[in-house]
């Protein structure tokens, strides 16, 4: 006799819970005029190395392949592939992703990467020694980005390092968005510059 209410309880909570974020999430899309696409996350693997998600929205929610997708508190990942109503997804925790990232306030630059081992753990690599970066500041996207708007939470500095032998620092962040724990997420319809990405592409002679 008492499973059943209790069953019910944790229903009810789970209920509210998923409400809660996709009000959180209706308020991120009235914070910004970038068209947005509010989607649900029904297939989620962040279980090894290669991790995906696959998002309720596609093409005919206007939805293409390179967009960013963020969550209120901050980045998720970036679409790779879609079809008519689903978009796969390639979160932060992929050892394939990269974003370049600014600390905050220092200004200091460089790229967020996932090891591969600790879901709880980015890098941020390629920062001089001589940055003055320390534990508790932020970390967001930076303007050099070409999938993400500039300004968008990445993570926060857990730990910062001076190896011997070393001109960067070696720096980790905690990621401001659980994956684990999100159970929708926000599509923002626009995708990279074109000219932007061959140009990158292209050797230099």
């Amino acid at each position: 006799e008492n499973i059943q209410p209790s069953s019910q309880v944790a229903r009810t909570r789970s209920i509210r819970q998923r409400n809660d974020e996709l009000q959180r999430l209706l308020k991120l899309a009235d914070s910004t005029d970038a068209p947005l696409r509010a989607a649900r996350i029904v297939t989620k693997d962040i279980f090894q190395k290669e991790n995906f998600l696959v998002l309720d929205v596609g093409r005919t929610d206007s939805v293409a392949e390179g967009m960013p997708v963020v969550h209120e508190n901050g980045i998720v990942g970036t679409v790779v592939l879609v079809n008519d109503h689903y978009a796969r997804v390639m979160p932060f925790l992929n050892t394939d992703f990269r974003v370049p990232g600014t600390v905050l306030p220092s200004r200091a630059e460089g790229i967020v990467r996932w090891g591969g081992e600790n879901l709880n753990r980015l890098q941020l690599d390629h920062v001089v020694k001589t940055e003055p970066v320390t534990v508790g500041q932020r970390v967001v996207t930076s303007g050099h980005s070409n999938t993400f708007p500039p300004g968008r939470m990445v993570g926060t500095v857990d730990s910062v390092a001076a190896l011997p032998g070393r001109t960067e620092l070696q720096i980790f962040l905690r990621p401001a968005v659980p994956l684990y724990e999100i159970s929708h997420a926000v599509v923002i319809l626009r995708t990279p510059d074109p000219d932007a990405e061959t140009l990158a592409e292209k050797p230099v002679e």
